[in-house]
């Protein structure tokens, strides 16, 4: 399936003058680490701090912000408790918390498929809520903090304990918000269609090699965890949920929205009520995110249809026409089964496994045949939001040609004279998969390109593509497929060596371990060239 034309690489506005800061002798491009740090950071009430708030048994609301900011304990492992962890939205969490080497523990008033999963994953569950469940055997010891579901009231007596002696508590959406900060959030929204829709996203994403998280508020057979996927990526597929306003903490790189009807009747007072929290959740895309609704359901599309107080100038978002200034700093993609959307479905009909047939759409061009084995309209639509995603993030990825294209120019810019050699290091094979056709043209700018194996140290599956494929790729330019970077360093040093008052500028770009061929080449030349 083809995807938008990338934006030319010419293009002023993606120009960072901070890269010629970058371009010395050798310049190695790294990407981005994710650590997951924010949490513990939210577990952080020390017995010191408890016996204190001993004494003031009201903690406000805001004294318990402060009271997260102090030094954990050191010396034990911290110690999350769920309060509603047989739900499919807290048992998701409390996994999640295990996979990240907290000491996990939860209670609900019956058992749940979900707290199967629990058990295995050496969560201590109680059935029924007790203060007993909130401290050890000996009565010495109790969870850093409380994580409690929308389901639980506020007179719980695990809660109104734990409030009593000042342990930390926090709503699910809170402890959603800190976990997802630090990644490039994909938050599913919508009233019906979310969990089929969010499954499905994250289905795909992970059989594409994305090492992504996600947490999907229904069982999923093909999700290791049931409802969670568990991943060191930066992708975090989220179900967003509007109840209680869980979702209102969040802030999506990309929100998707399926439809907006009038639900949750016990919180929601009326529809507008429910297309207020929805309107509050899109301002909390984040600047440069993107937003990808259904452009034919009647409530979503309201909310982009209202005009507020010192609007601006109409955006387009496909045929639409947006009016609102509360869409500003992001992107307005629409799918639908009418051909007004970007995206849409065409010539839809069932076929021999119980799904549904479509010709997919975008602006009025027909791509691809789409053969689903889900059956209903309303999984079209889900399809429709999926494979608008997908490309969303495939293209972000093709930023990373991008960055390389301006590093060789901002070289050139530096050192218009020299010679100039790169060494490349593809990071993953499905992102060199992805987009090799578009890192061969950006390496075509340099004098001489040594590629090297792929650095993946996440991907299993079968690998169709390597370094040897991108080098062959690059027709412009001199290249060469060296897998070792030993290898890649004696080449180099023999090449100086052969002519030493030659001026070579030399590169290392990658993600991996291509920043050690510098110093081992440097080291290297030393003991040829005899350089003290």
């Amino acid at each position: 399936m083809s995807t938008s034309p990338a934006t030319s690489v010419s293009d002023s506005r993606y120009f960072q003058p901070n890269f010629l800061e970058k371009v010395k002798i050798i310049v190695h491009l790294t990407g981005l680490r994710h650590k997951n740090t924010v949490l513990e950071k939210c577990i952080l009430a020390s017995k010191k701090n408890r016996r204190i708030s001993l004494i003031k048994t009201r903690a406000t609301k805001r004294e318990q912000h402060c009271n997260i900011e102090h030094l954990k304990d050191r010396n034990q492992q911290n110690w999350v408790h769920f309060v509603g962890v047989g739900g499919c939205g807290l048992s998701a969490l409390a996994l999640i918390a295990v996979k990240q080497g907290f000491e996990v523990s939860g209670s609900d008033r019956k058992w749940s498929s979900f707290m199967d999963g629990l058990q295995q994953a050496g969560v201590r569950l109680h059935i029924g809520h007790s203060t007993l469940n909130i401290q050890s055997e000996n009565g010495s010891r109790f969870p850093n903090c409380i994580v409690v579901s929308s389901a639980i009231s506020e007179d719980n007596a695990e809660v109104l304990h734990a409030k009593s002696i000042g342990i930390p508590v926090y709503k699910r959406d809170y402890w959603l918000a800190k976990l997802t900060e630090n990644h490039k959030l994909i938050a599913v929204s919508g009233t019906h269609g979310k969990s089929t829709t969010s499954a499905l996203l994250a289905y795909v994403l992970k059989s594409m090699g994305d090492d992504l998280m996600a947490v999907v508020g229904a069982y999923v057979s093909q999700f290791p965890g049931g409802n969670v996927i568990w991943g060191d990526g930066p992708h975090f597929v989220l179900e967003a949920d509007e109840y209680d306003g869980c979702f209102l903490g969040l802030s999506p790189y990309i929100a998707v929205l399926t439809n907006v009807e009038w639900e949750h009747v016990d919180f929601f007072q009326d529809e507008e009520a429910v297309k207020t929290f929805f309107r509050r959740f899109l301002k909390r895309i984040r600047v440069g995110g993107h937003l990808i609704i259904c452009g034919d359901d009647v409530g979503a599309r309201s909310l982009l249809d209202y005009t507020s107080e010192g609007s601006k100038p109409e955006h387009a978002s496909g045929t639409m026409l947006v009016t609102s200034s509360d869409v500003d700093g992001y992107n307005i993609i629409t799918y639908g089964i009418s051909s007004t959307n970007e995206w849409h479905a065409s010539s839809i009909c069932p076929n021999s496994k119980g799904g549904s047939d479509y010709v997919l759409c975008h602006k009025g061009q027909p791509l691809a045949n789409i053969s689903l084995q889900i059956p209903g309209a309303h999984n079209v639509l889900n399809s429709l939001a999926v494979i608008a995603t997908v490309t969303v993030l495939l293209q972000g990825q093709r930023q990373h040609p991008t960055e390389v294209y301006f590093v060789l120019q901002a070289a050139r810019q530096r050192f218009p004279s020299m010679r100039l050699v790169v060494v490349f290091q593809p990071h993953t094979y499905s992102r060199l998969a992805a987009l090799k056709d578009d890192f061969a043209v950006a390496l075509s700018h340099a004098d001489h390109v040594v590629v090297t194996a792929v650095y993946s140290v996440r991907e299993a599956g079968p690998r169709n593509v390597c370094g040897k494929d991108l080098a062959t790729s690059i027709i412009s330019s001199p290249s060469e497929y060296i897998p070792s970077l030993d290898d890649v360093v004696d080449k180099l040093a023999l090449e100086i060596c052969k002519d030493p008052l030659r001026e070579i500028v030399i590169l290392t770009l990658g993600a991996g371990d291509v920043n050690t061929v510098g110093p081992k080449l440097l080291h290297e030349l030393q003991k040829r060239l005899c350089i003290t």
